[in-house]
């Protein structure tokens, strides 16, 4: 029983929730089911819970899969039994992009973070998408590198 416990027992930080739905939900729901209705919606909500998300979401696009999910959704794979897995890392970073996205330049606290994924090929472009969308802060930051290249 304890080590069930501590396999569903939450990390990271509280999931926001608006309209009585978590983020997460707003967020995947754009993703996987695309189209202007839920895309807006998932933005109304990132947009209610402003920078409030920020951890949420730097969290969830940073998470990796522990190897025992990947098994376990392989197995429920080979079962066809798709609505037991787990959310893979793909799911999870593209959504939580969708909710940096869809913060704009309110998301600029989180470049330092979105720039430690810039060379992971899951995450990179992504991060070069949410750290271009925050104005200044981002352009300094993707400034900086360019401009020590021209100086050697």
């Amino acid at each position: 029983m304890a080590v069930l416990v501590a396999l569903l027992w939450p990390r990271g930080p509280k999931e926001p929730v608006y309209e009585g739905k978590g983020l997460g939900y707003w967020l995947r729901d754009a993703l996987l089911h695309g189209g202007d209705k839920t895309h807006g919606q998932a933005e109304k909500a990132v947009k209610s819970i402003g920078t409030n998300a920020l951890p949420y979401l730097l969290q969830q696009f940073s998470h990796s899969e522990p190897r025992l999910n990947k098994f376990l959704n392989q197995c429920a794979a080979a079962l066809r039994l798709r609505r037991f897995a787990f959310q893979t890392d793909e799911v999870r970073a593209k959504a939580a992009f969708f909710g940096l996205y869809f913060l704009g330049a309110d998301a600029a606290p989180a470049v330092p973070t979105l720039a430690k994924h810039l060379g992971d090929p899951l995450r990179g472009e992504l991060a070069a998408v949410v750290i271009a969308r925050c104005g200044e802060r981002g352009y300094q930051f993707f400034a900086r590198p360019l401009s020590r290249q021209i100086q050697s």
